[in-house]
């Protein structure tokens, strides 16, 4: 009996991977396109990424969230033409707009940890709403974003705080809001979905 329960949790645990990986390969597969919708609004093009890597947040714990990214970047830096406007290679992360590259790694993983952290305070003391985690989650994405992309562009493109805030933060504001909005209902109705599927 005990060899029967031990092979089962060694299943299930089996199928969780598999499906954890999907999950990952198609959200790097959302980024690599997103980044192929691109606007350009000066030195940082506006791009449909921000959806996807909130959604990241949303959807992953955030070992998964932080991997996921991570392995966009990997291939982009390996010359895969996955950043925007269809560019690889180190050049893409080492320049002025960089910052907002490898920043996502950090933004999907401390969202990711917010929404859960806010999560598990919402189910000992029920005070807080469910939507609650996730308006912190994209809204901790922005900010970390924004901050590892100014910085980079501060530093790489020689300029202070205020000309990089109005270049790459300030024009981008309303429009990432709304794509946060976007991601949060998107998140909303699969996470529906997969429990109707696991009824």
């Amino acid at each position: 009996m005990q060899g029967k329960i031990e092979e089962k949790d060694v299943t299930h645990v089996s199928k969780n991977s598999t499906l954890a990986l999907v999950q990952s390969a198609l959200l790097v597969a959302f980024l690599a396109l997103g980044a192929q919708v691109t606007v350009a609004l000066g030195p940082v093009p506006f791009t449909l990424q921000t959806i996807f890597v909130a959604l990241i947040a949303l959807l992953f714990p955030p070992k998964q969230a932080a991997l996921t990214v991570l392995i966009y970047l990997l291939m982009g830096a390996f010359g895969l033409p996955v950043f925007a406007g269809a560019k690889g290679g180190l050049a893409s992360l080492m320049g002025p707009t960089g910052g907002f590259l490898w920043g996502f790694v950090l933004a999907a993983s401390l969202g990711s940890l917010a929404r859960l952290a806010l999560a598990s305070a919402h189910t000992k003391s029920l005070r807080a709403k469910p939507m609650a985690g996730d308006i912190l989650a994209v809204i901790i994405v922005m900010i970390v974003s924004y901050a590892c992309g100014l910085i980079q562009l501060m530093y790489v493109g020689n300029m202070g705080f205020v000309a990089a805030f109005g270049l790459a933060v300030l024009p981008f504001i309303v429009l990432d809001a709304l794509k946060s909005a976007v991601a949060i209902v998107i998140a909303m109705a699969l996470r529906k979905a997969l429990v109707s599927m696991e009824l």
